[in-house]
C-alpha cells in the first residue's frame, strides 16, 4: 500500500513526517512525500506526480485557504 503525504515545506507543515516515517516502517506501507513550496499557490507539480504515483491514499496537511478542490 502507498501513503502520500501533501504537506507544506516548512517546519510546521514537516511535524508529522517523522511519526509517519515510523509508522510506514511498523505496519508496511509505503510512503511518499510530497512537499509544496510555500506560499502555496502553485501546486500543480504536486497533483501531477500525485497523479502519476497513483497512491491509495493522501494526507493533505495544508491550511485551509491552500486545498485543491
Amino acid at each position: 500500500m502507498k501513503v502520500g503525504f501533501v504537506y507544506f515545506d516548512y517546519p510546521f507543515g514537516q511535524e508529522p513526517i517523522e511519526i509517519l516515517k515510523t509508522l510506514s516502517e511498523k505496519e508496511g506501507f509505503e510512503l511518499i512525500l510530497y512537499p509544496v513550496p510555500l506560499p502555496g499557490n502553485d501546486q500543480a507539480g504536486v497533483w501531477s506526480k500525485v497523479r502519476r504515483d497513483k497512491p491509495d491514499h493522501i494526507i493533505s496537511w495544508m491550511l485551509g485557504g491552500a486545498h485543491v478542490v
